[in-house]
C-alpha cells in the first residue's frame, strides 16, 4: 500500500482501519484521564506536607508543681498580689507599666528551693507578645541580667541573679495570649548548675500546660 492510499484507507474506513484508531483514541483519552485523576486526586498530604496541629495552651491555675503548695497560689489583680506578696511594690509598678494587671499564680516550695509561675493575661497573641517583651524589660530594670540557660526552648529568654544569700533563674516567653514567667529561687544560694537544671524541668513541666508559642 502506498502513502496515499494509507490516508484514503483512513478517510472512507476501508478494511475496518477507522474504527481501530477511534477506538484507540479512546483508550488512549481513558488512560491519560486516569493518569491525570491520579496525579490530582486523593489525599492532600501526598503533594504537599500537612500543616502542623495546633498548640493547645491550657488554665495556668491546673498545673501542678512539686513540693508543697504555696496557699497564696490563685488567680488576683496586680494590687492584690501586692498584698499577699507575690510581687513587690516596684515589681508591681514596672508590670502596671507594661500593660500587666492581673495574674495566675502558681508556687511550691521543696526543701530550700522554691518553684514560681506567673502568667499574665492578654487580649490575643499580638499583645501577649509585646507583654512578653515588656515583662522581660521589666525584669532588667530590677537587674536581673540576661542569661543562657542551655535545653531551654529558643523563644524562652532567661535571666537571673546570683547571690550569697538567694540565688534566682527565671525565663520569660510567650504561651498564646498569656506571657508567662518561670522562675526557680534557691535560698540560700546553691550550685548554679543544678539551679539551671531546675529551670529547664519547670519549662518543661509548665509548658504541658502553657507551651511556648
Amino acid at each position: 500500500m502506498q502513502g496515499h492510499e494509507v490516508f484514503a484507507v483512513a478517510a472512507d474506513g476501508t478494511g475496518g482501519n477507522r474504527n481501530r484508531v477511534l477506538v484507540a483514541l479512546g483508550a488512549l483519552v481513558v488512560i491519560a484521564g486516569l493518569v491525570w485523576w491520579l496525579a490530582f486526586s486523593g489525599d492532600p498530604g501526598d503533594r504537599q506536607q500537612a500543616a502542623p496541629p495546633a498548640v493547645q495552651v491550657g488554665d495556668p491555675a491546673t498545673i501542678t508543681l512539686p513540693g508543697t503548695p504555696d496557699p497564696r497560689s490563685g488567680t488576683m489583680s496586680l494590687s492584690q498580689a501586692q498584698s499577699a506578696n507575690v510581687f513587690s511594690a516596684r515589681e508591681v509598678g514596672l508590670l502596671s507599666a507594661v500593660g500587666v494587671n492581673a495574674v495566675t499564680y502558681v508556687g511550691s516550695y521543696e526543701g530550700t528551693t522554691a518553684y514560681l509561675v506567673q502568667a499574665f493575661p492578654n487580649s490575643d497573641a499580638a499583645a501577649a507578645a509585646t507583654t512578653t517583651t515588656g515583662v522581660l524589660d521589666a525584669n532588667r530594670k530590677l537587674s536581673f541580667a540576661d542569661k543562657e540557660v542551655e535545653g531551654l526552648p529558643p523563644a524562652a529568654r532567661a535571666v537571673g541573679t546570683q547571690g550569697p544569700k538567694s540565688s534566682l533563674a527565671r525565663a520569660v516567653y510567650t504561651a498564646g495570649t498569656w506571657t508567662v514567667q518561670v522562675s526557680v529561687l534557691q535560698s540560700p544560694s546553691g550550685d548554679p548548675a543544678v539551679l539551671d537544671e531546675q529551670l529547664r524541668t519547670l519549662v518543661e513541666t509548665v509548658g504541658k500546660t502553657l507551651p511556648v508559642t
